[in-house]
């Protein structure tokens, strides 16, 4: 885990709540988009519809009552996050695409990738979303019986200059193994200086949209490079880092996977 890093001033949010999750088994012969069943597009672009339009009544019936998924949602949990989301970021914006699909015993299994926009004010800020998650959900009559994410990534943004950076970050590693966090400023700094820090915290349905406090360091130029180690155990991280200077702030969060070999 990230060493040096304390938690004082507010700032920070993931967006992992549009993506539900849960361990699914992979699909062993995905067949392409244009493959699919009817009723399954239709089904993601009814959602896609919904969400767009703010209509959370009709996106939860697409959920089963019985969902349920790895970070701690059920259905009724999922459905106050996700109504809590919208009434901070109230433009958001949702482009669903169907990657893959296969049908199973336990019903049709889709992979999508969802890309959202939007932006909130905060005490008198202008905080910009962009956010991407890939997932794989089981369908069965219809509905989503449970979810797995499979990445997720999510860049805010605030004030006139943020810095545009560029991140790298493994998706999953073995258990034991260290691992390269890199949060790169992409333009020249000229006179300005940076400032940051990076800390992970496990993916538990408690700290979904809740605000993470830290102490900001002075970087070296160019950006922020840690090096983290994955637990001993198998598990899910929010992986973060956040770059200030004069015009402005960046947060990423990236999930990332542990995983045994």
């Amino acid at each position: 885990m990230y060493q040096r890093f304390r938690r004082s001033s507010r700032l920070g949010l993931t967006a992992g709540a549009l993506a539900a999750s849960a361990i699914a088994p992979l699909p062993l012969n995905a067949a392409p988009p244009e493959e699919a069943p009817n009723r399954l597009k239709e089904a993601i672009e009814n959602i896609e519809t919904a969400a767009n339009k703010g209509d959370l009544e009709t996106v939860i019936q697409y959920y089963s009552s019985d969902f349920s998924h790895e970070d701690g949602f059920d259905r009724a949990q999922f459905q106050q996050k996700l109504n809590q989301l919208w009434q901070q970021y109230s433009d958001l914006n949702y482009e669903t695409e169907l990657t893959s699909w296969e049908e199973s015993d336990e019903g049709l299994v889709a992979t999508t990738r969802t890309h959202l926009t939007g932006s909130q004010q905060r005490e008198e800020r202008t905080i910009r979303l962009d956010a991407t998650v890939v997932s794989r959900q089981v369908y069965q009559d219809g509905q989503i019986t449970y979810q797995e994410t499979l990445s997720e990534k999510t860049h805010l943004y605030s004030g006139e200059n943020p810095p545009q950076v560029t991140v790298n970050v493994p998706e999953t590693v073995t258990v034991g193994r260290s691992y390269n966090f890199d949060v790169i400023v992409e333009e020249p700094l000229r006179e300005d200086k940076l400032a940051g820090t990076a800390f992970d915290e496990s993916v538990l349905s408690d700290k979904y949209l809740q605000p993470t406090s830290f102490d900001l360091e002075l970087l070296p130029a160019g950006g922020l490079y840690k090096v983290g180690r994955a637990t001993v155990v198998e598990n899910t991280y929010w992986v973060s880092g956040a770059i200030v200077r004069g015009g402005g702030i960046t947060m990423v969060n990236h999930r990332i996977h542990f995983r045994k070999q």
